[in-house]
């Protein structure tokens, strides 16, 4: 008898109460993520000034107002997302991160290599509670 390939697949919902014990789940992982994040930000912009960074490099400190105003918006059962940015007290804080002016001078990226480190973060703390992340 040959055997075939199926490509059949059969989802088995659980219900509401088991969406919400996942959600109950995934949003401390998802914070515990988001604070580490935070802490790698702050500690890219603790480096004191005098020297000034170099281009490129995350900015050096001089007054602690970026690195203080450096929020972290925590996931909620209902609300499975964190954010890691600013309260706004800095007008400078996105121009940094992104603008590069003449010879790139004004580009001090310090938001997105501590997202590109919680990358792997996710994984691992997403690991470690049983669940699989795959990438896609």
């Amino acid at each position: 008898m040959a055997r075939r390939l199926s490509t059949k697949q059969t989802v088995i919902w659980h219900g509401k109460a088991a969406e919400a014990t996942i959600r109950r789940a995934v949003a401390p992982i998802l914070n515990r993520v988001g604070v580490a994040m935070q802490k790698d930000v702050k500690e890219l912009i603790s480096q004191p000034y005098p020297p000034a960074s170099e281009w490129g490099a995350p900015p050096a400190r001089r007054t602690g107002l970026l690195r203080s105003s450096v929020l972290m918006k925590p996931a909620t059962p209902d609300d499975l997302s964190v954010e890691v940015g600013y309260d706004h007290t800095p007008p400078y804080a996105l121009a940094l991160e992104l603008m590069a002016g003449e010879g790139g001078q004004l580009n001090r990226p310090h938001l997105r290599p501590a997202l590109f480190r919680s990358v792997l973060r996710v994984r691992r703390e997403f690991h470690k509670k049983g669940f699989q992340v795959r990438a896609g």
